[in-house]
């Protein structure tokens, strides 16, 4: 008997449990579904700016549609130009400015720095094709105060093909010593017209003009090295060396009456030598220019050259790091070593610091590379120049 009643107090017990189960999972939907009386909508609402109240900030937006244009084919020595469009599709006023570019051959211009709503402006990029035949890419990076896009990459590209006008394609003195006079000469031919005029000439470095002079010597079809040729005219240049040690680099511009060439850019390039040399790990003495290669940002790289001094003024020589450019670079020159009474060793240490920014320094032929003057005390022997290639990267 005890036993039957215990079954059915536990039967009716678990009947109540369930029933106030089912009451609670029947009301439990209705209260979530349901908004508090002390939520309102104007406080659930937030704008796509994450700002608070439905009111959306004002910002500008940079808008560009072509970042890359493709120039084509380009006759080395030639240089074009192409306007890139930017409009401000924001609602605020839109700043921008030209940031670094891939190199001092691609030249950023801008119309106006600030753009309105609804406004546009050109960012003009200038090519001249001074690298050897291939293909190219360059650019230049727009800095804006656009909260989604606060830098923009804008970028011209091409392929740069070797002119046939030209014979050689530059002037090369090779090895010259300080204060030694030297010639190199071209041959400048025109293959459509029967005449061909130099208009005007200049150094792209105003500071050789005093070292180099460029005579236009006219020339017949019998002595021109392309038979072809239907005019051509033979430019000789002279070089008188300083008494500055190192690479010289520079470019010769000419416009002519070509119609297919009208302003053409020849290179000159020679390596004034003297009592002084350098030798050491990644140094090219035929281009008097440190090859760092690619260093990456987080370690940095250090390379220890020696500069060698020869002769009666070895002993009394002093050298000092005058100038480095850029900034980044660091050369440091270690206490001399006497080796004999004609030979002096100086070590001289050249690093990139771990962290420097990423940037490139191109050792190609006529490209921007970093460069080290040292001021010397040798009394035929003002400065000694070095350039260093090299490109960090992350």
């Amino acid at each position: 008997m005890k036993s039957t009643i215990r079954i059915i107090l536990i039967a009716l017990f678990g009947g109540v449990v369930l029933a106030a189960l089912l009451v609670a999972f029947q009301i439990l939907p209705l209260a979530v579904a349901l908004p508090s009386s002390e939520t309102s909508i104007t406080d659930t609402q937030v704008s796509d700016t994450g700002t608070s109240g439905g009111v959306m900030a004002k910002s500008p937006q940079i808008q560009v549609e072509e970042k890359v244009y493709h120039f084509g084919s380009m006759e080395q020595g030639t240089s074009l130009t192409h306007a890139f469009q930017v409009r401000n599709t924001g609602d605020s006023s839109l700043h921008i400015k030209v940031g670094s570019t891939t190199c001092k051959c691609t030249v950023g211009g801008l119309s106006a720095e600030e753009v309105a709503p609804g406004e546009q402006a050109e960012v003009t990029l200038e090519w001249t094709a001074k690298t050897s035949p291939g293909p190219f890419r360059h650019g230049a990076t727009l800095i804006t105060n656009d909260p989604s896009q606060s830098r923009v990459e804008l970028q011209v590209e091409g392929a740069v093909v070797e002119s046939t006008s030209v014979m050689p394609n530059e002037f090369y003195f090779g090895n010259v010593r300080a204060g030694e006079t030297r010639q190199a000469e071209i041959y400048l031919m025109a293959f459509l017209q029967d005449e061909i005029e130099i208009r005007s000439q200049q150094l792209s470095d105003p500071e050789l003009a005093s070292q180099i002079e460029v005579e236009l010597v006219p020339c017949p079809k019998s002595e021109l090295p392309l038979p072809d040729a239907r005019a051509g005219l033979k430019l000789v240049a002279t070089l008188h060396a300083g008494h500055t040690l190192g690479p010289i680099q520079t470019w010769l511009t000419v416009e002519t009456n070509l119609k297919n060439v009208a302003k053409l850019d020849i290179p000159l390039a020679a390596n004034v030598i003297g009592d002084m040399s350098v030798f050491g790990p990644g140094w090219i003495a035929k281009k008097g220019m440190l090859r760092m290669g690619q260093v990456p940002s987080e370690k940095g790289k250090k390379v220890r050259l020696i500069v060698a001094i020869r002769g009666e003024h070895a002993v009394t020589t002093k050298l000092k790091v005058e100038t480095i450019q850029p900034e980044e670079l660091r050369a440091t020159l270690e206490p001399s070593r006497k080796m004999s009474e004609q030979l002096v060793h100086v070590p001289l240490v050249v690093e990139i610091p771990a962290g420097t920014r990423t940037m490139i320094r191109r050792g190609e032929r006529f490209g921007e590379a970093a460069e080290i003057i040292l001021s010397t005390t040798h009394p035929q022997t003002a400065q000694f120049k070095l350039q260093v290639e090299f490109a960090v990267h992350d």
